[in-house]
């Protein structure tokens, strides 16, 4: 699965590319129903520059998906928490999606009314 990482206000390193990378591939398993018409971004970064306490991290998650677009975000001190909680919100809007696009392949008698 391609993961697009972009980064805002900090440097993109190897170490943040992996774990955009690890973290996300837990979400392969629920995108593999889709085929290769699934599109991923990840925006990773500071909220602020000046923020000394609170949430200091953003992370932001875009999949594209046929026939929905699945946005999530969060907010963290702790950048790697921040892409771990984006991505479990995302992986939740992409379950309740996933039985309603099985659903409607099924009303379908089989013909599924997305394309792939």
């Amino acid at each position: 699965m391609h993961v697009d990482i972009k980064t805002k206000g900090i440097e993109l390193t190897e170490v943040i590319r992996s774990a955009v990378e690890q973290r996300l591939a837990k979400l392969e398993s629920e995108l593999e129903r889709f085929g290769t018409a699934v599109s991923l971004e990840a925006v990773v970064g500071k909220t602020t520059e000046h923020h000394n306490k609170g949430p200091f991290f953003r992370a932001e998650l875009r999949v594209g998906l046929p026939g929905k677009s699945v946005y999530a975000e969060a907010e963290n001190e702790d950048l790697y928490v921040a892409i771990r909680e984006a991505r479990d919100k995302a992986r939740r809007q992409i379950v309740d999606y996933k039985g309603k696009f099985e659903d409607q392949a099924k009303v379908t008698d089989g013909q599924s009314s997305f394309e792939l």
